[in-house]
């Protein structure tokens, strides 16, 4: 008669039976054990047929067993019942796959007192003890914190690695041999491929025989890129150095058509790029509100140099500007360097000029002779013969007179119809 009793192990005797399993004979995956079911109110389940489910866990509230089996058991007078764990009708897992090495494990009992399979939780103890002989048999090594540290051997030391190797991290050279790797670390200093980093490294990389690639850094995603950054005390300060996949669409803002993405290399410090692009160019600009501005443009297939502007340059050096004006000045120690010193040209809207802002001349001249020299107060001094054509059937000559005047000037015209302002 099925009954509604609630079954419970409130004092699970367990013994592990750590002796005498036959030395020569194959190690059994089984081991001993006995315990007492009792009722709801602690009195014994006494000379009762049943059926348990006893399951290997690796932690007391695990979920899922490590193994788990099915056992008819008889109990004495006593509600006493002796089995083999082990021996029973696996219904997950294997005893050998059981991890006795990583430490403790717990066994749950599920118990159906007509001998059936509807089980009810009799509770979860602690195996107090590792059954040895299962856990030799699997050579390894008890670690702690859950980690399985099998290994296929012991492990030496290799032959040349003596004592004077100190401060040398290990490696693996061969199968369950340690000796030393290249990597030196002395406490304040790692060394790659020497013994003495230098106290001002973290990290120190040396070669001293012939060529060394020393670090390699690689994205083999045609549409992505590698990228390094650096950062100082302050998050929002870094610099990058990027270099983009050859199949990475889209350009570099603001100027796209001159620097596509595809395999450029850029760096800079927050807000200032230096651009290479793929065939040869090489742009320096500055990023304002999200655009970028060029002040320095290189271009490989003229060797044009384009300055101060992101337009393409059409001169050898061209200075050009999204603005309506722009200015050249040229100023050295003794000008000074501010907006009212030195040479300056300018051009604004399409009017050009060249003023000295000094208070003093300048001058003009060809194959290392003075032609014209504008005077600071507004004279004009010629010292060779100086031509002006201003139409085609018109030509006027300025020579100087001959007769000791220091600034006189003549007139010699071929034609009739001559304007002299």
């Amino acid at each position: 008669m099925k009954s509604k009793i609630q079954f419970l192990l409130a004092f699970a005797m367990m013994f592990v039976m750590l002796g005498a399993f036959e030395a020569l004979a194959q190690v059994p995956q089984l081991f001993n054990y006995q315990g007492i079911a009792r009722d709801a109110k602690g009195n014994p389940l006494s000379n009762q047929k049943m059926s348990l489910k006893l399951s290997v866990l690796p932690t007391a509230d695990a979920t899922v067993a490590e193994y788990e089996e099915t056992q008819l058991v008889n109990t004495n007078e006593f509600g006493l019942y002796t089995l083999q764990i082990g021996n029973g009708t696996a219904v997950n897992g294997n005893m050998k796959t059981v991890k006795w090495e990583t430490g403790n494990k717990y066994i749950k009992v599920a118990i159906d007192p007509t001998g059936g399979n509807n089980y009810v939780d009799a509770g979860t103890n602690q195996l107090l003890s590792v059954p040895y002989a299962i856990y030799a048999d699997k050579a390894g090594t008890a670690a702690d914190g859950g980690h399985d540290k099998t290994r296929t051997g012991a492990v030496n030391s290799n032959a040349a690695h003596v004592a004077g190797d100190v401060n040398y991290l290990t490696k693996f050279t061969a199968l369950n041999t340690i000796g030393k790797s290249l990597l030196f670390d002395n406490g304040t200093s790692v060394g790659l491929g020497t013994s003495t980093p230098s106290a001002l490294a973290r990290f120190h990389l040396f070669n001293s025989v012939g060529n060394a690639e020393f670090i390699r850094m690689q994205n083999t995603a045609s549409t992505g890129f590698g990228k390094f950054i650096m950062y100082n005390d302050n998050a929002s300060n870094y610099a990058t150095f990027t270099k983009y996949g050859s199949a990475y669409v889209g350009g570099y803002p603001s100027i796209a058509s001159q620097f596509p993405y595809a395999n450029m290399l850029a760096f800079g410090n927050n807000l200032g790029p230096f651009l290479l692009a793929n065939n040869g160019d090489v742009g320096i600009g500055i990023v304002t509100g999200g655009t970028t501005k060029l002040y320095f443009n290189a271009r490989q297939s003229t060797g044009y140099l384009g300055i101060g502007g992101s337009f393409i340059p059409s001169a050898n050096v061209h200075i050009n500007n999204s603005a309506t004006g722009d200015t050249l000045r040229i100023t050295n120690a003794t000008t000074g360097h501010l907006n009212t010193d030195g040479l300056e040209i300018r051009t604004t809207g399409n009017a050009a000029s060249i003023f000295n802002r000094e208070n003093s001349n300048i001058s003009l001249g060809t194959n290392n002779a003075m032609t014209l020299i504008l005077l600071q107060l507004h004279q004009i001094n010629f010292y060779i013969q100086c031509k002006f054509i201003p139409t085609l059937n018109n030509v006027i000559y300025l020579k100087p007179k001959s007769n000791g005047g220091s600034n006189l000037m003549t007139l010699q015209g071929t034609k009739t119809n001559v304007l002299l302002l």
